[in-house]
């Protein structure tokens, strides 16, 4: 059962169980990149590591290629600042598509492509991140690279769940208790890790993973709060005024998919707090 906001009663009352975890280290033969397979809970997430640029164009043309109403996950980390007046670079990128996770070493990539350039910079892209707005901007200070359409889950979150004013300063671990009602471990042992070495570990591999992942998880389920609240009013005869497509058959696309944004010629609503549009994939 849930409260008003979607948020499960229990959670009032008791302590929330640790969100369950593993990574699997496929050591690939390859010096440009690794592949993962870490898991959270039920979701099984495939992630790419890389500092080159031709992988990072591969994985973006098999996880991005229909970019419009596109939502994706964005964290970024750097080895933590120990030294006064000493502000260290980003030394990862994590990108996260459904259960698609790249974990871009940009600190050590000899060039950036342009198709990297060009997706961050796509109005048609919403990335969804915590703090987003200073993740954005400490890119585009430390590397050029300019993050055009971000969207803060702490003013999503806000906006979605009444009743809970203090999500406006919550964190990754609080928002994901909220939204998805488990809790995540946060070591330092990890967060401060080197994330500039060369090689990174299973651990930190794992952690960033996640964290990209819960940025696109919590995002999808806020945004689909408004999907379902939609349904409810919409009436048999309802169609898509761009493609025709009943919006009744939703539920049963989204139920049997789980991803409505890989589902061509489904409208796809989106929530921007003060608008509602519908945007055929």
């Amino acid at each position: 059962m849930a409260d008003e906001n979607g948020v499960p009663i229990w959670m009032r009352n008791r302590s929330n169980p640790l969100a369950t975890t593993t990574v699997v280290d496929y050591n690939i033969r390859n010096n440009t990149y690794n592949l993962y397979d870490v898991t959270f809970e039920a979701h099984n997430i495939h992630t790419l590591v890389t500092h080159h640029p031709s992988q990072v164009d591969r994985w973006l043309s098999n996880n991005a290629g229909r970019r419009q109403g596109l939502m994706v996950g964005l964290d970024v980390e750097w080895r933590p600042n120990t030294q006064p007046n000493t502000q260290n670079p980003v030394a990862t990128l994590q990108l996260c598509v459904g259960h698609a996770c790249l974990v871009f070493q940009i600190i050590h990539s000899p060039f950036f492509s342009h198709s990297l350039d060009s997706f961050l910079q796509d109005p048609n892209v919403t990335f969804f991140g915590v703090g987003i707005r200073a993740d954005a901007e400490k890119l585009l200070r430390d590397y050029g690279l300019y993050v055009a359409n971000v969207y803060d889950l702490r003013s999503l979150a806000e906006a979605k769940l009444r009743g809970y004013p203090h999500l406006s300063q919550a964190g990754l671990k609080t928002l994901c208790l909220h939204v998805l009602g488990v809790d995540v471990e946060k070591p330092q042992s990890i967060t401060r890790s080197f994330w500039d070495n060369t090689r990174l570990t299973a651990e930190q591999v794992q952690y960033a993973s996640i964290d990209a992942f819960l940025s696109y998880e919590i995002g999808r389920r806020l945004i689909e709060r408004d999907i379902w609240s939609f349904l409810s009013a919409v009436s048999v005869n309802s169609l898509c005024s761009f493609c025709h497509f009943s919006l009744l058959f939703l539920p049963f696309l989204i139920v049997t998919f789980a991803c409505y944004v890989c589902i061509p010629k489904v409208c796809f609503y989106v929530s921007e707090l003060r608008t509602f549009n519908y945007r055929c994939l």
